[in-house]
Formats: structure tokens, sequence, C-alpha cells
């Protein structure tokens, strides 16, 4: 019984070992070709994987997704609520001035295709 289970799992190991040493040979022959389908079906066969974890740290999907939001909140909220304010108010002074600058320039190149187009 063991040897026959130790010949099975000798077999397996073999055929993973000769598994891997051919995709190199079938990767490069369909880049060879520039057979682009080929080649990613070599690719997708050799190193995809369709398991996908169900469980993480032993919660499931609904867990996964409110321990991921709590954790994207936490990150991305500011440290100081004075700082925090002081940015804010300096990034919307800088898109006021924006806003103002491309009126400015968008109306003189229009006075100018205007000048152009009249003359």
């Amino acid at each position: 019984m063991q040897q026959a289970k130790y010949e099975h799992n000798s077999a397996i190991r073999n055929k993973e070992k000769l598994s891997k040493e051919l995709y190199t040979d079938e990767l490069n022959d369909a880049l060879m070709k520039k057979d682009t389908s080929s080649f990613w079906k070599c690719w997708k066969s050799k190193f995809s994987s369709k398991k996908v974890s169900q469980v993480i740290d032993g919660d499931c999907d609904a867990v996964i997704a409110e321990n991921f939001a709590g954790m994207f909140k936490a990150v991305c909220s500011p440290d100081s609520a004075e700082r925090h304010s002081s940015l804010r108010s300096q990034f919307e002074h800088t898109l006021q001035l924006m806003t103002v600058a491309y009126r400015i320039i968008f109306l003189s190149t229009w006075n100018w295709l205007i000048v152009v187009l009249i003359n």
C-alpha cells in the first residue's frame, strides 16, 4: 500500500516537473510565431489559478468588505482637524486662482481668434 502511495506521489512530482520544463518551450514557441492567442492560452494554463479564497483571517466576504471599509476610512481620515482645514482652504484658494487664470487665458485666446477671423 505504501509503495503504491509512493509511486503515485512520485508520478505527480514528475508530471509537475515535466510540466514546468515544457511551459517555457510552449511560451517561447508562441512568442516566436507571434501567436498571441496561443501565448495567452498557455500562460493562463500555467500561471493562472482559479482558486479564490472566500475566507480571510477567518472572516467571510461581507465582514471582509466591512473591515476593508473601516481600515480605508481610518487611513484616509485627517489626523488633525486644524491641519485638514488649513490644507482645504489652501486647495480651494489655489483652485479659485487656477479657475480665474483659465478664464483669462480662454478669453484672451477667444479674443485673439476673433481678431484673426475678422482680419
